[in-house]
């Protein structure tokens, strides 16, 4: 029998794009988990096949997210990992054997990584795991 494919999708739910991809695949029969780095509001237009988990305050996404992604990633036995900003959430993924789609935005080439070493070589080695790294804008892939 064939087993439903598990997306777990990393950014903040309140973002028009996140709501497309996650929508989207939830339309098409995938398992969407979004784990979002914001509180959700106005998801009217969200698929509500979607699951959102959402840990409260800035301060207790950053410091517990990392463990929090990994107990994700085994408690939904996720197949994908799509990362929509590689500033949030990179540090476990860079462990997991699994596929992993990265969206980048700009600010985390263009500012994080060209201000900080540990960020250019997290951001380096996720790049490199990643399967498919997507883009909205031409410049970027120079960037890349």
């Amino acid at each position: 029998m064939f087993n439903k494919i598990n997306i777990l999708y990393v950014g903040n739910i309140n973002n028009p794009h996140a709501k497309k991809w996650t929508s989207y695949f939830a339309r098409k029969g995938l398992s969407v988990f979004i784990f979002s780095t914001d509180e959700p509001n106005d998801i009217d237009d969200l698929d509500q096949n979607v699951k959102i988990f959402h840990l409260k305050g800035k301060i207790l996404f950053y410091l517990f997210s990392p463990i929090f992604i990994l107990y994700l990633a085994y408690r939904y036995k996720i197949h994908i990992f799509h990362l929509h900003y590689l500033g949030r959430g990179i540090i476990p993924l860079l462990f997991i054997q699994r596929r992993i789609v990265s969206t980048v935005w700009g600010s985390d080439v263009l500012i994080q990584a060209k201000h900080s070493i540990f960020h250019r070589m997290l951001m380096k080695r996720h790049l490199q795991k990643s399967a498919i790294v997507t883009f909205d804008a031409d410049f970027m892939k120079e960037e890349l």
